[in-house]
């Protein structure tokens, strides 16, 4: 098969990967031979591939770590911050994030001021919360988020010169948070309570460095191409707005979900056999990669409308994964985005695209690079 080759994907595949997606539904467990692995689409063996321990999450992780030391203090620790935090002090420092990166928003008039959606919005607020939250001076902000572009860019990881990207851009990120952790006058409550449990456990620095990158990239990236994806729908699809605006009064909550279901920018989890088992009744070796095409499975017939989120979804999606490796930032992730509604929906009606709309080229990944935009 020609999907997720090595080679670049299609403009078409890249603006709507979705037909490929539907196609493998019924047809996986399919092999990838250029990528020595198995594609996996369907709900049911997606979901129990993603809690199988079996299945690692990506090679030399931190997140791989199943000692005590790590499981017990560090993954538990972030989980209860975030969920503790999306309730109290992290509602005011989103909400300043958006104000600050909207003001040129609200001066789109006669000027007719250029604005592009995702580098001003979308990874503009994700960044700014995150770095805050790790103490990350504002003049170190533009150039890590550099480097976390270039580790997400590597997410198709068959590409050899993507991968080498992925490396360099990994080993700047490790390196600056290694010193930046040593660094006593930056102080955050997030970094002490990580700079405490690596005190404690005895954890290496390299680990720690690890986890803040990990922070860092996952905490901006993924974030940002879902927001950009829900701005590109909004602005392309004519019943988009009316029926966003809609559910935006009636049930926040439930539209939230829905838009993470249909517009996350990760089309599949990566993960990779640690030991021999079965995935969708097929024997997987040791060593074995296997893509849980998780934006397949949430599309599935029967677990929501598939493209127009006009309801509530009847049941969870798998965008944030399950089991030990669920994402641990979900409550910061839904709470920007559902406060990226809130400010920008009342804007949409004056926005108009100057020209169209330019999406990543990966086949692991669907997400707009620019979305330019001046009031009508």
């Amino acid at each position: 098969m020609t999907a997720f080759g090595v080679g670049e994907p299609s403009e078409d595949y890249a603006r709507d990967p979705f037909a490929t997606l539907d196609m493998l539904l019924g047809a996986c467990p399919v092999r990838l031979a250029d990528r020595e692995g198995w594609a996996v689409a369907g709900r049911g063996s997606v979901l129990a591939a993603l809690r199988d321990d079996r299945l690692a999450a990506t090679d030399g992780s931190t997140f791989n770590d199943r000692s005590p030391a790590f499981r017990n203090s560090v993954a538990r620790m972030l989980r209860a911050w975030f969920a503790h935090e999306a309730d109290r002090a992290l509602p005011d420092l989103v909400n300043a994030a958006f104000a600050d990166a909207m003001a040129p928003l609200f001066a789109l008039g006669p000027a007719d001021l250029v604005v592009d959606l995702v580098a001003d919005i979308a990874r503009a607020v994700p960044l700014a919360v995150m770095a805050a939250l790790l103490g990350v001076p504002p003049a170190h902000r533009q150039g890590l988020g550099r480097l976390a572009g270039g580790l997400l860019a590597s997410y198709d990881s068959s590409w050899s010169e993507r991968a080498a990207s992925g490396v360099r851009s990994k080993q700047g990120l490790d390196g600056y948070f290694v010193l930046h952790l040593t660094r006593a006058e930056i102080g955050t409550p997030l970094l002490d309570a990580l700079r405490d449990i690596g005190l404690k456990q005895g954890l290496p620095p390299a680990a720690m460095a690890d986890v803040c990158t990990k922070l860092l990239v996952a905490g901006t990236t993924t974030t940002a191409g879902c927001l950009a994806s829900i701005l590109a729908w909004l602005l392309e699809d004519p019943a988009a707005y009316p029926t966003c605006a809609e559910r935006a009064d009636a049930e926040m909550p439930a539209l939230v979900e829905d838009l993470i279901r249909l517009r996350s920018p990760v089309l599949a989890l990566k993960r990779i056999a640690t030991a021999e088992t079965t995935v969708a009744g097929t024997p997987v070796a040791p060593g074995a990669r296997v893509y849980l095409l998780t934006a397949a499975a949430n599309r599935e017939r029967g677990a929501a409308a598939p493209d127009c989120p006009a309801a509530g979804p009847t049941q969870r999606h798998l965008s944030f994964g399950r089991g030990r490796h669920a994402c641990l930032g979900a409550p910061l992730a839904r709470l920007e985005i559902r406060t990226a509604l809130t400010h920008l929906l009342p804007l949409v009606p004056r926005l108009r695209l100057l020209e169209p709309i330019q999406w990543r080229r990966a086949w692991l990944l669907h997400e707009p690079v620019s979305i330019r935009v001046v009031a009508s």
